[in-house]
């Protein structure tokens, strides 16, 4: 297109950060990915979305102020905050810039509500006496001599770790009460840190807190989030203006060190890198060992080939970038988990050079990190939506790592797991995922398609897991064999579990990854047929429902299914994590054949069927039923009265006996004496150790 500028890509990093000027009279054109991704959706919402993003940030760049339909965004309460902040800094003669940073940028350029107000101060030009805490501690007194600012109430926590305190972090957390009626906002702030050290055995880094804005943004792990804006008084303010007025006076200079506004529009993540340094100074303040300088020879991290002058800079940029990502991902290895987050929610793509660097932070992110941290991570990507959670584990087990790292084919054993409550390590088994190039992803999503989509973010998490994890270890096809595709879901629910245990997961996550795979394993595993199971299957057939026509097995097959499922309590609604019939099923459709998969599915159409109440209340009318069968008889009956299509309430004891004498006469007198034998119980029906146990009707092992 005529007249149309295209930033220059930064998926090969193959040059610097800073882009060139567009020419004069050129429409910024943003990449396509964005537009692309809203009209193969179909989604109108998104597509004008889009077109609003092109039009208030097309133009921006590096030290421009940010647009009216931007600043727009910015909710009232937090631009209250903020001009307070700076009306106390501008009476103390306090030479601080105020900076707001991170995610909240992040989100105001994608057109998202941002939200976590994180900000930072400058204070490099500040007296030494003049720190994060101090300004903090003055604004309480500062909200009650200037009322007017519209600031009621200043609460300040501090949320340092001993740890933190002695590497000098001077950090702060501040709830303040603004407006009319009173608004809560929550503000993070901390100085703008210059150079950062790293203990190998502390994810705590030591500090510069009287750091540049610039050098507090290469600190960062990505670019998207290492933009700043500056917050400013606007010129045309007025000296008596209301604290309304003067909020919205304010001025938002974008601040973009490193490219990460060229990111946005590209849909690439990458971490800032320091072009100022040469690439021998970061070689050498990097690969500190010679193991690290051996890996990274066998991954071809640094260039070794003399080229030309352009083509020299090029491959220095981007082994730069290659180096300094393996810093970002080993000063703090849950920045890896972090970046497959963002890639999974935004759709973003992960630049090549976040691959290369990863083996340098395997070791430390099995055992430097903690799995609650990454427990932490995982439900925050659930909160994102399916899309993102089932995108991220396709990346995790089916991204293969590179080749000279032998220890792990792919990042999944490294994510989920760490140490559990008692300190000890469990994760997914490394040789789980052989060949991730193999890893058929659809297999998982064909299952996770089936997940109702009302699931908590801890129940969605767990349930995604366990269809990725099966889809590891099994295999499909018509002549997959049930007993082979049971055992794998067993060996399936055992990953899960270690792996749940290693993360800290809460307990709805480890019963929703658990539970499906438990309950496959014995739907795939037919229980014994008893007598009592033909007698209840002649009672089914003597209304002659065609599906009603069923022998014992089939009988106590689908008793087997009520059971597992909890079927009871699904009706009832009281479902618990994991209990989910319809993506169980698709566990079997993905991975059974397809005649076993259909008899499932047959089987579940027959228990969903409309069927009485039945208390267990009601069970007295039936005198010889042990106390320890009265489950069984539960089931029986649901299954007995979905078959011949019976919904009368069964809720008490003449209920029950009304219904046992008209449908279903000598139905009790078969079961007694199918149960008892010369008035003891016959042994598949009798209680394990228990001797004596008096039955509803009084009635003991022996009647």
């Amino acid at each position: 297109l005529s007249g149309v500028y295209h930033p220059p890509s930064r998926h090969n990093c193959a040059s610097p950060f800073a882009a060139s000027a567009p020419p004069p009279g050129a429409i910024h054109l943003l990449p396509k990915r964005p537009v692309r991704a809203a009209v193969l959706r179909g989604s109108w919402r998104a597509f004008r979305s889009c077109i609003a993003l092109m039009s208030g940030v097309a133009a921006l760049h590096h030290g421009t102020l940010l647009p009216p339909s931007l600043v727009a965004r910015v909710p009232h309460k937090e631009r209250l905050v903020l001009s307070f902040v700076l009306e106390f800094l501008e009476a103390n003669k306090i030479p601080a810039q105020l900076l707001v940073n991170g995610g909240y940028v992040r989100d105001l350029l994608l057109e998202k509500t941002p939200d976590d107000l994180d900000v930072s101060l400058c204070l490099r030009d500040c007296l030494p006496d003049v720190t994060v805490a101090s300004v903090m501690h003055g604004l309480p007194a500062f909200a009650e001599a200037r009322p007017e600012l519209a600031v009621c109430d200043v609460q300040i926590t501090t949320i340092l770790s001993d740890a933190s305190k002695d590497k000098n972090v001077d950090t702060a957390k501040i709830f303040v009460r603004v407006g009319e009626p009173h608004e809560r906002v929550e503000v993070d702030v901390m100085p703008t840190i210059g150079e950062e050290y790293y203990d190998e055995t502390d994810r705590v880094p030591l500090r510069d807190v009287r750091g540049t804005p610039e050098q507090d943004a290469l600190r960062r792990d990505l670019t998207i989030g290492a933009m700043l804006l500056h917050v400013e008084r606007g010129a045309d303010r007025a000296a008596s203006a209301s604290a309304t007025s003067a909020a919205d006076s304010l001025q938002w200079t974008l601040l973009d060190f490193y490219g990460g506004l060229e990111d946005i529009r590209n849909g690439v993540l990458r971490s800032p890198y320091p072009t100022s340094k040469p690439l021998d100074q970061v070689w050498d303040e990097v690969m500190r060992t010679p193991d690290e300088r051996l890996l990274a020879l066998q991954l071809d991290i640094r260039p070794q080939v003399e080229a030309a002058v352009d083509s020299a800079s090029a491959l220095e940029h981007a082994a730069l970038q290659k180096v300094w990502w393996v810093k970002v991902l080993r000063d703090d290895p849950l920045r890896v988990l972090r970046a497959l987050r963002f890639a999974a929610k935004f759709n973003f793509q992960l630049h090549e050079a976040f691959w290369s660097a990863v083996p340098f932070a395997l070791t430390s992110l099995q055992s430097k990190v903690a799995g609650a941290r990454k427990y932490t991570e995982l439900v925050k990507l659930s909160k994102a939506g399916r899309a993102p959670l089932l995108a991220f584990l396709q990346l995790a087990f089916g991204r293969a790592l590179p080749a000279a790292d032998m220890r792990l084919a792919c990042l999944a054993p490294a994510l989920f797991g760490g140490a559990d409550a008692k300190g000890v390590a469990q994760f997914l088994s490394p040789s789980l995922v052989e060949r991730p190039d193999s890893y058929d992803a659809a297999l998982m999503r064909q299952a996770a398609a089936s997940l109702p989509a009302l699931l908590s973010e801890e129940e969605a998490l767990g349930a995604s897991l366990a269809a990725a994890v099966l889809a590891c270890i099994s295999t499909r096809g018509a002549a997959v064999d049930d007993s082979a595709v049971a055992r794998k879901a067993e060996a399936a629910r055992e990953e899960v579990a270690r792996a749940c245990a290693g993360l800290c997961a809460s307990n709805e996550m480890r019963r929703a990854a658990e539970t499906p795979l438990f309950c496959l394993h014995q739907l795939l595993t037919p229980p014994l047929a008893q007598g009592q199971h033909g007698i209840f299957a002649r009672e089914a057939g003597a209304t002659g429902e065609a599906d009603a026509q069923i022998d014992a097995d089939e009988f106590a097959m689908l008793v087997h299914m009520w059971e597992v499922l909890a079927m009871d309590k699904i009706l009832i609604d009281r479902r618990e994590p994991g209990h989910l019939p319809h993506f169980i099923l698709a566990l079997a459709h993905a991975h059974c054949s397809a005649a076993s998969a259909a008899t499932l599915e047959r089987r579940l159409e027959q228990l969903l069927r409309p069927g009485p109440p039945i208390s267990g209340n009601a069970l007295g009318a039936i005198r010889s039923l042990p106390n320890h069968l009265r489950r069984s008889a539960l089931s029986n009956l649901h299954v007995l009265c979905r078959l011949r299509n019976e919904t009368a309430p069964l809720q008490d004891e003449l209920q029950l006996g009304a219904y046992l004498d008209e449908r279903c006469p000598g139905l009790v007198d078969s079961l007694t004496a199918e149960w008892y034998d010369g008035g003891m119980l016959r042994a598949p029906y009798a209680a394990k150790g228990a001797k004596g146990k008096k039955g509803r009707g009084g009635k003991s092992q022996a009647c």
